[in-house]
């Protein structure tokens, strides 16, 4: 979805500015070169993560395991007046951005019990003010609460950095996080910028990786797929030494494959996902929790170029049941007049599905709410093709 309501040059003014005043620092040298942040330290960090001793892996994997002191001192933000004047009335949890707007998309949480190096919970979205993707570039936010979110102490957000070729066009989005053993890993995809038309070149996607042991310090970008066929919203899992994939392709099919390195990719094969009447696949997040792959998709209705959220699951990743129509609130707002986009969800260890679910409200503000329900109750909705209205016994529905 493009927006594009300012130049790209006013847009790498205002993206410097935004990270100066994150930073305190009176300079900051960021990249904007595609997958690349340059920092005096980069390579160190990734050598450091690439060539981490068995004992020290060994004790990284101990502390997943073990409780740890949990951390207050994380960056907070001034909440943006447009936010302060909702989050009751929609519950909306309070994420910071770089850009001051408050307006993020496309979360995915990590869900770590007894809490990683402070945090409980750590998200990676990407801030969409006003729908503008000049400023999608994927950001690290942690808490303790999932209500109230901060910067992590030492991070400079976008940890990405900003692609080169921003004022031409050059974009990234679609960020994913996933553990692999006791590191972390943020997945993200960029589209080249054209010199001639300033906008993104869809014909082509690259996605990328970096890596982190501790969730600050960010190894080097990676270049992992290269795909011409478009490779939207890319979610990933690692289980058992091996990542598991699923993204959208150019036709809006759901697409599945495997890797055992997460760059050699088994071959591809699309996925049964039966939406309603004129929706088709968009975005996804999938989870996998006893030996049952479940789906939070999110479906795109042609006719109006809106967004829904449907539920489904699967016992192999690949013939998901019937998608199932999920509504994170009885808000007649949030029913009838909100796009329900990209959003994250996990179990947690009372048999739940905690969920960050991703708005747009009218007017183009782009907000997040959390939500639960039982995995129960999921299994329920996917059996009885019920759909799902949280908090509300009889509504109906009328779409966007």
């Amino acid at each position: 979805m493009k927006n594009r309501k300012i130049n790209k040059f006013a847009t790498v003014c205002l993206l410097s500015a935004a990270l100066l005043c994150s930073s305190g620092c009176s300079f900051v040298k960021f990249s904007v070169q595609p997958a690349s942040k340059k920092t005096s330290s980069a390579v160190v960090r990734k050598t450091l993560l690439q060539t981490i001793p068995s004992s020290s892996k060994r004790a990284a994997a101990a502390a997943l395991t073990k409780p740890q002191p949990l951390r207050n001192d994380g960056v907070r933000s001034v909440m943006h007046l447009d936010f302060l004047r909702l989050q009751k009335k929609y519950n909306l949890a309070a994420v910071p951005t770089y850009d001051g707007s408050n307006q993020s998309t496309h979360p995915k949480i990590l869900y770590f019990p007894n809490g990683w190096h402070g945090y409980r919970y750590w998200m990676s979205i990407t801030p969409y003010p006003g729908g503008n993707d000049d400023y999608e570039n994927p950001c690290i936010v942690v808490s303790n609460d999932m209500t109230n979110w901060v910067t992590p102490r030492g991070i400079h957000n976008p940890v990405t950095g900003v692609p080169k070729d921003v004022r031409y066009g050059g974009h990234y989005s679609d960020s994913h996080l996933v553990m692999c053993k006791s590191r972390m890993e943020l997945w993200y995809r960029y589209n080249a910028g054209n010199r001639k038309t300033r906008q993104p070149n869809y014909a082509k996607d690259f996605y990328y990786r970096i890596l982190s042991s501790d969730g600050t310090h960010w190894s080097n970008p990676q270049l992992m797929q290269t795909a011409p066929q478009n490779m939207m919203s890319l979610a990933v899992n690692y289980q058992s030494g091996q990542y598991k994939f699923w993204y959208t392709d150019r036709s809006n099919r759901l697409m599945h494959a495997v890797s055992t390195d997460g760059t050699h990719w088994s071959q591809v094969v699309p996925c049964r996902i039966p939406l309603p009447a004129g929706y088709t696949p968009w975005h996804q997040d999938v989870v996998c929790c006893n030996n049952t792959y479940y789906l939070l998709q999110t479906g795109l209705y042609h006719k109006k170029y809106s967004f829904a959220l449907f539920l489904s699951k699967s016992t192999d990743g690949i013939h998901f049941t019937n998608g199932v129509p999920f509504y994170p609130s009885a808000n007649p707002v949030i029913l009838h007049n909100t796009w329900l986009y990209r959003s994250s969800f996990f179990a947690d260890t009372h048999n739940t599905f905690q969920m960050m679910i991703s708005l747009r409200l009218p007017g183009q503000k782009w907000f997040m709410t959390k939500c639960s329900m039982p995995i129960s109750q999921w299994n329920k909705a996917c059996s009885s093709h019920q759909k799902v209205i949280l908090n509300s016994s009889s509504a109906t529905v009328r779409r966007v």
